[in-house]
């Protein structure tokens, strides 16, 4: 375990991988927490204390992180040196562009409608494409696809957890 570690498996004495062992990710933040709590160093210098607090902010980061599959599909990303860029994808494949500006638009009917039950179908038609998207990522990974690939799949799950947090403000 090395909390000022740049790979955030590697904060956590874990091997980098799509999947993660949610019992060793949990493991891995209690045995830290054992180490680096802050409460640990009450009478320790200030510099000393300091340490220890960043120390478990980037252990927290890491876990936090890499419990979320999307953010531990951006994590990966960046590792590979291919980091997610802001802003709208220019390579996005125009059918999916269609499909969700479709989805966009009876996203937006069903909220001036005030239907909750039609948003609560939209925003479960978003949450099981997006769960495909990330799926897709991650056996894309496993493949050793081209990083700017990968990239260009997660983007598209960018965009739909994008459009379901604005169904669900």
């Amino acid at each position: 375990m090395n909390p000022s570690a740049t790979n955030l498996w590697h904060r956590l004495g874990l091997e980098q991988s799509w999947a993660v062992d949610t019992v060793a990710l949990d493991t891995a933040l209690r045995e830290a927490g054992l180490r680096w709590h802050p409460d640990r160093f009450a009478l320790a210098t200030d510099a000393e204390r300091a340490t220890a607090e960043d120390a478990m902010s980037a252990i927290n980061e890491a876990w936090r992180t890499l419990r979320d599959p999307f953010l531990r599909a951006q994590a990966l990303l960046k590792e590979l040196g291919a980091p997610m860029q802001d802003g709208t994808d220019k390579n996005a494949d125009p059918m999916f562009l269609m499909e969700m500006m479709e989805l966009k638009e009876e996203a937006f009917d069903a909220e001036a409608s005030g239907d909750s039950s039609r948003i609560r179908h939209l925003d479960a038609k978003f949450a099981a494409r997006e769960f495909e998207e990330l799926n897709a990522f991650g056996d894309a990974y496993l493949a050793k696809e081209a990083p700017a690939d990968l990239r260009d799949r997660l983007q598209r799950t960018a965009y739909l957890r994008r459009t379901r947090k604005q169904l669900n403000p």
